[in-house]
């Protein structure tokens, strides 16, 4: 059994395109739990209008992606919880490759599929030309092509850490990287990761993706500071060196070597990643 964990936020019409992806998955052993965050009716409709015994529908009065994760993974009763975004569709094949995989492992460990753009079907969303089909991944490679929904993570490992940090993810002070922080977390205590591209999920538009929204971008910055700090300073896990080094001095060079457009770009990277950075606390 896998949980499919699907946390929304006043977005009906894309968690439909979501969820009908999963109801039409080639593996049928699974449950959707919702937890809907809206102060609306629409989301809960659209949920009971698929008439499926599999979708369990819960709504929360708070907001936040890591808080609302938490509360849901109280209902997860899967062996393995599948993160869903409600904004992306899933390949009808998602969950057998997973399974498959697993049955064949024989161990709790983190699966991570291929990101595609929903625009452009055939352009994959990360640079995977170094990672092949099966591979145990590090932490450097799961910072670069591992976001929340391509992820299967084990259920009794994650809840056994606590679940999600609530200060950190969409919604939360520091408004990324929490899924990066469960699986750094994981991965600490002895669970592998594994790549598998032909587990595909469909996110996000090319073009929105070349010229990002500022503020979005901005938390996102806030967000990584966050979690290398955590990770860096706290928990003494100097495999992220890599990655602060990208985020700062990578950044800097690509500030003072960039044209107007490129400079205030990455002015906001390093602003947000260093009030991040400064301002989280243990």
């Amino acid at each position: 059994m896998i949980s499919v964990l699907l946390c929304t936020l006043d977005r009906p019409e894309l968690i439909r395109n979501c969820i009908s992806s999963f109801l039409k998955q080639s593996y049928a052993k699974f449950e959707i739990i919702v937890v809907d965050q809206s102060r609306n009716e629409e989301t809960r409709k659209c949920c009971e209008s698929f008439g499926d015994e599999r979708i369990y529908y819960h709504h929360v009065d708070f907001t936040g992606l890591s808080r609302a994760r938490n509360y849901g993974l109280q209902f997860c009763t899967g062996r393995f919880i599948c993160l869903g975004d409600d904004d992306a569709e899933y390949e009808k094949d998602y969950l057998l490759h997973a399974v498959r995989f697993l049955k064949e492992k024989k161990e709790s460990c983190i699966l991570c599929g291929r990101m595609k753009y929903t625009d452009r079907r055939e352009t994959d969303f990360f640079d995977y030309g170094g990672n092949t089909e099966g591979q145990e991944l590090n932490t450097a490679e799961i910072m670069r092509i591992a976001p929340s929904p391509v992820l299967i993570l084990p259920s009794k490992p994650v809840k056994t850490i606590g679940g999600f940090d609530e200060e950190v993810g969409v919604g939360a002070v520091y408004g990324s990287g929490e899924e990066s922080d469960v699986i750094l977390q994981l991965m600490r205590r002895g669970v592998k990761a594994y790549f598998l591209p032909e587990m595909i999920v469909y996110h996000g538009s090319f073009e929105k993706e070349q010229d990002p929204d500022p503020e979005k971008l901005y938390k996102y910055y806030i967000g990584l500071g966050a979690l290398l700090k955590k990770n860096l300073y706290y928990r003494r896990d100097f495999s992220l060196a890599p990655k602060f080094a990208r985020a700062t001095l990578g950044a800097y060079i690509k500030y003072f070597t960039g044209d107007a457009k490129q400079k205030s770009r990455y002015r906001q990277r390093i602003d947000g990643f260093w009030r991040g950075f400064r301002g989280y606390r243990s």
